[in-house]
């Protein structure tokens, strides 16, 4: 059985392994009333903890009966550490010597091996025999394969998540092996242990998101090295660090938690894998939060395995579904981990509209983002099946050539738009593209479906979650027996004969202006008693209400619910006439969180977590989390001051307040409750003209009263200055401009400046026009600006706040590319290749190299180079074709390729 669960922190003793608890009092300030990573006292009625073991137990019994003999299996540490925890040694060990005994050093095996045996070996490897001490201690001195996941960047060009898988497995191998049993001069000479980029890492993730951990088929493989990193007690400052952002990570993946589905835009999408069945790496989220009945699977295993259980206010938060909301999330990464300079591309938006049985998900990304990965599938819908078997997510892409990565290829040319139950999407292709078409998929489990493709563009279907309507331009023809298949695959699927089983089915949108628009209903809402009635009458309602117009790279959508959605490829998207503008959004929002987007790690950020009453504040740059009784506090008071009178505008925290209380003070005096009100607005009319008075408002519900917001103040009168209104900000090296429109009136402006929009400002100046020049900045650090205007009567309102950060601009694309045949002694051994020559670009901090198999192919980086203009492409990385792109890095972020030029390089020949 699993240990019980401790209710305070005051008894809290290590184990004989380095458990959690050790470090939870650490984690969190004495404050605190609920125990972090141990189970907490539920917050709600429900009791989740009990479900959640039994749900690691159809994990564990899962994963056993998946568990081949002799192979490399990844579920083997997590199944042995199930054990060696109860204490049933061996089992446990039998489990470790039969993978130590198949994975041979040479070849070690499958990445995500690497931390599970290192955070093994750490805690139990006294266990072991002298034999398979030594095996372990073979392992790790090969290097080999595993050297693939450790070497830092720009060494090796290893993905996010298995730079961090690597180094976590090279920090937990330091603390269990002895300086001379590890790989000599392997580690960088400032960082030996790694514990310095992981402590960059962290803070990266913590307020930024996590690059590629974002991932369906390997969300949790990638975040379960942050929970052993918590596990150990060397280093316990890293402990704590570890453990507050991996339970904040699983914080904004619950709100998207869908039955099983996680419901969002991300970096890793197996769109033609997904289905209702939580497989993949997000088993770990069934295991934690719950959906439809499953049996777990080897992918979930490590965090049935370990100690660690979400507080029960998480899985509340996932399961809660009696009401649609938004989710949004502010994605913002660089894959390229540079420790040299402090990048902040402006990312994309994930949205979700989640309805109780269904969600519609989109990135929207901002103008010049670019979006480094290779298989991000940006939108689509996903919905409830009692069967968790079949496939519930719908989907719509554009493929492009020059690559045969895995599970299909990559967008590229595409943008999307998404407001509430709808999403456009829209494509701009040029000549010569290798799959010229958008596509989507169509499950097949529908329990009805009106095909009008051929008629006018339209197809209807219907399923147990959702009403979905698909809507293009022109007609189009569909064969909905067509089965999904890859558009890489030379060799296409074709059904048996006799064969009359549903298969999912895919569409091609192949001319006319490229666009496609989702509208969605729930079941519910429809008229009729069975899906084909229901299905009938969406079909009207949708033929009525909706109008997709489109040119090429352009479209505009008038959707079900009213809203139009407005998508031009290269420029914002548009909703209802107002730009979504990706920079000004927070990094999380929804019901029952909030955080702001600051990178800076050494600015305060907070993630705020609010549900039943109760509030659970993550300090992210302390890394501690402290909770009050009540909703959070109201964001964003405004004073408006006029004569007789001052208007109070405000924004409610997460956590579902049902009043505000207002509190006034005159002068600076006490603060007195002064109204009660479920609005968040309000005019204070019992003011004198002439005296300054102070505000402050807290928010309310069943559990309490919040923390008050931050205060302001106003002087009310005749003729006292408006609000200034557009502030504006020019961003610039060391520097940042202002500018707003002139008040009337005004004798003079206050500008107010502040290091996060939910700290306190202060008075940066005092000018006399509506212009202002704050210099001397630091580079990367995000500031919050807002303005008054004074005149003889007194200081007016304050302006909304806006963020700026001081940055240069982006480079211009490097000049005089040239190349010639050659070759280059690599690792002893003379390879032919390319080298390339381009001139330098004054500023640049590194030039980045990216290769494509196709001019219109997605360009992947392949060489970082800092000091000499000049990089070596082998025939054997370019696979016979390759066309080259060049770009310059400042810390403004990656400028403009050059134009991409085809590389002459020869196909390497196949030995016979």
């Amino acid at each position: 059985m699993i240990p019980p669960v401790p209710k305070s922190t005051d008894n809290l003793k290590p184990a004989h392994h380095p458990p959690f608890a050790f470090m939870i009092s650490r984690c969190i300030k004495p404050a605190a009333m609920v125990v972090l990573l141990a189970g907490l006292l539920p917050v709600s009625a429900q009791d989740h903890r009990a479900a959640m073991e039994d749900r690691a137990q159809k994990t564990y019994a899962a994963a056993l009966a998946q568990a081949r003999p002799k192979t490399q299996n990844i579920a083997f540490p997590w199944l042995a550490l199930w054990h060696l925890r109860r204490g049933e040694n061996e089992e446990g060990l039998r489990l470790v010597y039969e993978l130590l005994d198949c994975t041979p050093p040479a070849n070690q095996g499958h990445p995500f091996l690497s931390y599970g045996l290192a955070h093994l070996w750490l805690h139990y490897g006294h266990l072991y025999d002298e034999a398979h001490q030594q095996k372990w201690k073979d392992l790790v001195r090969a290097r080999s394969t595993y050297s693939y996941n450790l070497d830092p960047f720009p060494n090796n060009y290893a993905t996010t998540n298995l730079r961090m898988t690597g180094s976590v497995t090279w920090y937990l191998s330091n603390l269990g092996l002895k300086p001379d049993e590890l790989p000599q001069g392997y580690a960088p000479a400032d960082d030996p242990d790694r514990s310095k980029y992981l402590r960059r890492s962290i803070h990266r993730i913590a307020r930024t998101g996590m690059p590629e951990f974002g991932s369906r088929p390997y969300g949790g493989l990638n975040a379960l090295p942050l929970l052993c990193l918590a596990d150990q007690t060397a280093d316990k400052d890293l402990a704590r660090r570890a453990a507050v952002v991996y339970e904040a990570y699983l914080a904004t993946v619950s709100p998207t938690w869908l039955q099983g589905h996680w419901a969002t835009a991300t970096q890793r999408s197996y769109t033609d894998t997904m289905n209702q069945s939580t497989r993949g790496g997000i088993n770990f989220l069934w295991t934690y939060f719950g959906g439809l009945p499953d049996d777990g699977s080897t992918n979930g295993m490590a965090g049935a395995a370990m100690a660690y259980r979400p507080p029960g206010y998480l899985t509340e938060i996932a399961n809660r579904r009696n009401r649609p909301y938004e989710a949004v999330t502010r994605a913002s990464w660089n894959k390229d981990d540079d420790p040299d300079i402090r990048i902040e591309p402006t990312g994309f938006l994930q949205t979700t509209w989640m309805e109780p049985t269904y969600a519609v998900y989109a990135q929207m990304t901002a103008p010049r983002t670019r979006l480094q990965e290779l298989q991000i599938y940006g939108n689509g819908v996903m919905w409830v099946d009692p069967e968790p078997k079949v496939t519930s997510c719908l989907w719509v892409t554009v493929p492009t050539g020059g690559t045969g990565h895995t599970h299909g290829s990559p967008e590229i040319g595409a943008e999307y738009v998404h407001h509430e139950r709808s999403l456009l999407f829209v494509a701009k292709l040029e000549e010569g593209e290798a799959f010229p078409w958008i596509k989507g998929n169509v499950p097949a489990n529908r329990l009805a479906m009106i095909d009008d493709s051929a008629k006018d563009g339209r197809l209807y279907l219907a399923y147990h979650g959702v009403l979905i309507a698909i809507t293009t331009p022109s007609p189009f023809n569909w064969n909905p027996d067509d089965p999904i298949q890859l558009d890489h695959v030379t060799k296409p699927k074709v059904r048996k004969p006799g064969d009359t089983t549903p298969v999912d089915g895919f569409y091609r949108i192949t001319s006319g202006p490229l666009a496609v628009a989702i509208d969605t209903m729930p079941p519910a809402d429809a008229k009729g008693s069975t899906p084909a009635e229901r299905l009938a009458w969406f079909r009207e309602k949708v033929r009525a209400k909706t109008r997709l117009t489109a040119t090429d790279g352009s479209a505009e959508y008038r959707s079900l619910g009213g809203g139009v959605l407005q998508r031009t490829i290269g420029s914002s998207a548009v909703v209802n006439g107002s730009p979504v503008k990706v920079e000004e959004k927070p990094f999380l929002s929804n019901p029952w969180m909030s955080q702001p987007y600051q990178q800076d790690p050494e600015q305060p950020c907070t993630l705020t977590v609010s549900i039943d009453g109760r509030t659970h504040l993550y300090d992210l740059k302390d890394f501690t989390i402290t909770h009050h009784d009540g909703p959070a506090r109201p964001v964003g008071l405004t004073a408006k001051p006029a004569k007789g009178r001052v208007t109070l505008e405000w924004s409610a925290g997460p956590g579902e307040p049902e009043s505000h209380a207002i509190y006034r003070a005159e002068g600076d005096g006490s603060f007195e409750l002064i109204e009660n009100t479920t609005a968040t607005q309000w005019q204070d009319t019992k003011v004198t003209d002439g005296k300054r008075y102070r505000w402050q408002v807290t928010a309310r519900n069943r559990g309490g009263e919040s923390p008050p917001c931050l205060p302001v103040s106003a002087t009310p009168g005749p003729d006292m200055p408006a609000t200034p209104a557009d502030l504006t900000t020019a961003e610039a090296e060391s520097r940042i401009d202002l500018t707003w429109k002139p008040v009337e009136g005004a004798t003079g402006y206050r500008i107010w400046r502040a290091s996060g929009p939910d700290q306190e400002p202060v008075l940066l100046a005092t000018v006399e026009k509506p212009a202002h020049r704050d210099e001397n900045l630091k580079i990367g650090t995000s500031w919050w600006y807002a303005v008054e205007a004074v005149s003889a009567a007194g200081t007016g309102g304050r302006s909304k706040s806006v963020r700026a950060m001081a940055r240069p601009p982006l480079l211009a694309a490097p000049q005089g590319l040239t190349w010639e045949r050659g070759e280059k002694i690599i690792d002893g051994v003379a390879k032919p290749g390319v080298s390339i020559r381009w001139k330098p670009v004054t500023g640049a901090v590194r030039y980045n190299v990216r290769v494509a198999n196709i001019k219109r192919g997605l360009y992947i980086n392949r060489g970082a180079v800092r000091d000499d203009p000049t990089w070596f492409l082998t025939d054997e990385l370019a696979r016979g074709v390759a066309w080259i792109r060049v770009s310059a890095v400042n810390a403004a972020g990656e400028g403009e390729p050059t134009e991409s030029a085809l590389m002459p390089v020869e196909p390497v020949q196949k030995p016979n």
